[in-house]
């Protein structure tokens, strides 16, 4: 009489491995992997129960990225650099813009057509499973559909395109084609011989958009172009305060003390000495002001020596 063994083999699922401690994150904000846009400035703060609304252009973004510490349904922990210091704050998740996750296509085929990719800020209207789209990078603007289960908060950066050889007006879907971008502006490309006699198979890659399409060769010009950014700074004043000089590495700590910063430059600080050995300090950032506590290990007993998370 034969016998069958019957052998199960049980497979637990990996667990992920636990994301760097917030002392690692400031130290070296390049160990987080994800980052979000922030679309707008609304209420945010270094811990959940002490979010403010911003007092800045709420609307003034550029669209910049930031890491992504943890998350929850409604908040999104980031961090920032900014007036010397890194913080991790917290911002509501309805402030950060849509994006992908991997390139998707929104408009032609995949012969000849438009894709977004991770890290591009969308602007999303309608309602259903398939959306309306617009996306835009400093040299053309597009307008699809795309479905609504590839719209993502989170996403990981690609690497940057290089310089483009050449530079056209317009993309056609094919030879004689309609058309998939057409602009008053130049937009830079690479170029291929597609077998079409008087037309070339192109290229526009940058941090937001990959088109490929055709073009006629008469329309090629030589010459990439060259894409400047922006940036924006504030400054603030405070009276009747004392200014406390910190250097680069003293630790910043919520009113718990869980350590949600770090100075990363030597300057001075409007601070309020609260006679326990901590003082109250304030962070400028893009969304305002936030309270943050340093900690005198002195204490009282001679020249201030802060706390360090370095």
């Amino acid at each position: 009489m034969r016998r069958l063994l019957l052998v199960v083999i049980a497979t637990w699922p990996t667990l992920a491995a636990a994301r760097p401690s917030d002392k690692a994150i400031l130290a070296n904000p390049g160990v987080l992997r994800d980052r979000v846009i922030v679309a707008r400035y609304g209420a945010a703060g270094v811990a959940l129960d002490a979010m403010t609304p911003s007092d800045h252009d709420t609307a003034d973004t550029n669209d910049r990225a930031y890491p992504l510490v943890d998350e929850t349904t409604t908040k999104l922990r980031i961090v920032v650099d900014h007036d010397e210091a890194r913080v991790l704050l917290w911002i509501d998740r309805a402030d950060a813009a849509w994006t992908v996750a991997r390139p998707t296509l929104v408009q032609g085929t995949r012969d000849a057509g438009v894709w977004v990719l991770p890290g591009a800020p969308l602007t999303i209207t309608g309602d259903g499973q398939r959306v309306a789209v617009h996306v835009a990078d400093d040299e053309v603007a597009v307008d699809g559909t795309i479905a609504r289960s590839a719209l993502r908060h989170r996403f990981r950066p690609t690497r940057a395109a290089p310089s483009p050889p050449f530079t056209v007006r317009a993309i056609a879907s094919a030879p004689d084609g309609p058309p998939l971008i057409t602009g008053t502006t130049s937009i830079g490309v690479t170029a291929r011989d597609g077998g079409v006699p008087g037309w070339s198979l192109v290229e526009h890659r940058s941090a937001r958009l990959y088109i490929v399409g055709w073009a006629r060769n008469s329309d090629l010009e030589e010459g990439g172009l060259l894409s400047l950014g922006t940036g924006t700074g504030f400054g603030y004043g405070m009276s009747d305060t004392t200014r406390i000089a910190l250097d680069p590495g003293a630790c910043l700590f919520d009113e718990r003390g869980a350590i949600v910063g770090v100075q990363t430059g030597r300057g001075e600080r409007y601070a309020y000495d609260l006679g326990d050995g901590r003082w109250s300090v304030y962070v400028g950032t893009n969304w305002g002001l936030h309270t943050a506590y340093v900690r005198d290990r002195n204490r009282g007993k001679g020249t201030p020596a802060w706390a360090r998370c370095r």
